[in-house]
């Protein structure tokens, strides 16, 4: 995924993810590394939301936006899917 530059300074916050994180030792193997990577692909779309919000890609043309935001929305079916099969496997 192409790196927007600007949004280095997001820290994920989630009370969620921190509470879910501790408790990845008692989840199989598979389930807990698909659940890292679910946070991963999520805290990605979060920082370049963030990016975007923040004007950070004022000065890219339109044309290189839109590669972006085409990965960014292929990222958020993908991490929708992941979450799913996670939800159906717990």
């Amino acid at each position: 995924m192409p790196r927007i530059y600007g949004a280095e300074d997001y820290r994920p916050d989630d009370e969620t993810q921190k509470a879910l994180l501790t408790q990845l030792g008692f989840l199989d193997a598979d389930i807990a590394a698909d659940l890292v990577l679910f946070f991963s692909m999520v805290n990605g779309l979060r920082a370049d939301l963030k990016a975007i919000a923040l004007g950070q890609l004022d000065n890219l043309s339109i044309a290189d936006k839109i590669p972006l935001i085409e990965l960014d929305l292929k990222l958020w079916d993908d991490t929708q899917a992941l979450g799913r099969k996670i939800v159906a496997r717990l």
